[in-house]
C-alpha cells in the first residue's frame, strides 16, 4: 500500500491533507479524488463556471503531485 494525500486548490489558496489515505495504487487514489471532488462540488453554492480553478491534487508519499481532478468535471457514474 501507498499513502496518498488529497489537497484542494482554488488557484490561489491550498487546503492541505496532512493525514492522507493508504490505497493500493494510483487508480484507487483517482477514484478517491473523484469522490472528494463530488463532495466539494455538492457544497458549492456558486455556479460551477465561477469555480473552474478548483481541483483536487493527488500527492504521493514522496511529496510529488502525481494527478489532478478538476471539480468542474463530472465524475464517472460508477465512482460514487
Amino acid at each position: 500500500m501507498m499513502r496518498f494525500y488529497f489537497h484542494i486548490r482554488d488557484g490561489i489558496r491550498l487546503v492541505t491533507d496532512d493525514v492522507g489515505k493508504d490505497l493500493n495504487d494510483l487508480d484507487e487514489a483517482r477514484r478517491e479524488a473523484e469522490i472528494l471532488a463530488a463532495e466539494v462540488r455538492s457544497e458549492i453554492t456558486k455556479p460551477i463556471d465561477l469555480v473552474k480553478e478548483l481541483h483536487v491534487e493527488i500527492e504521493d508519499e514522496t511529496g510529488k503531485i502525481i494527478a489532478m481532478v478538476k471539480l468542474d468535471q463530472e465524475p464517472p457514474l460508477n465512482s460514487i
